[in-house]
């Protein structure tokens, strides 16, 4: 049995869905349910081994993951952001290095956070190009703001669909489409002035939810 005990600071979050009837989804009353696991890392800030003050490392955090996988049929997991800015094993590698472990565990979607953008957009763009999962990001946009959010030209894609096979709790195969839109704290601008003036700009996160 997995000990939600142990995940601590950075695999901090797990949530039981259940998929009832959607239309979007094309799961109907009369059909058995989807439980879906969500878990989530955040502030890896690029630890891929334990620390004593420093959080459990990416090879915990992989073990975690896969004992997961093995007690439930329907896992997701994202990383919420600041992954790639901290140990200099992310930085000296540009965060290939932590991207290659990323992958290796099986993430499928992230969301940049705040410290991501420390060493500007081009950087992180080099960092996400190897992702074998999805990246977005609603807020943040080359150059400056439109005068609508709907104006605005995008860094990243707003959303991403998982769709895939997920197992009933009757153990029939189903194909669902599950969407996420991710969001960046729009302070990057006053965190990260002298990168990130003129390059790009963040909107608020309601306003560009909107």
């Amino acid at each position: 049995m997995f000990q939600k005990r142990k995940i601590g600071l950075l695999l901090s979050l797990i949530i039981l869905l259940t998929v009832f009837m959607s239309g979007f989804a094309g799961v109907y009353a009369a059909e058995e349910p989807v439980q879906i696991v969500i878990a989530h890392t955040n502030d890896m800030h690029g630890r891929v081994d334990e620390g004593d003050y420093d959080g459990m490392g990416m090879a915990k955090i992989g073990a975690l993951v896969n004992e997961l996988r093995a007690e439930y049929d329907n896992v997701l997991l994202f990383d919420a952001g600041d992954a790639f800015h901290g140990q200099p094993i992310a930085t000296i590698f540009e965060g290939s290095s932590i991207v290659e472990i990323m992958n290796l565990i099986g993430y499928d979607l992230m969301v940049p956070g705040n410290h991501d953008f420390n060493y500007g957009l081009p950087f992180l763009e080099r960092c996400l190009k190897d992702c074998a999962f999805p990246v977005v990001n609603a807020n943040v946009v080359r150059g400056s703001l439109g005068e609508t959010a709907e104006a605005d030209e995008l860094a990243f894609p707003d959303h991403a669909i998982l769709e895939r096979d997920y197992i009933t709790r009757g153990g029939e195969v189903r194909r669902l489409r599950v969407g996420v839109i991710g969001f960046c704290p729009p302070q990057i601008m006053g965190w990260d002035a002298q990168l990130l003036t003129g390059h790009v700009d963040a909107r608020d996160v309601v306003e560009a939810a909107r």
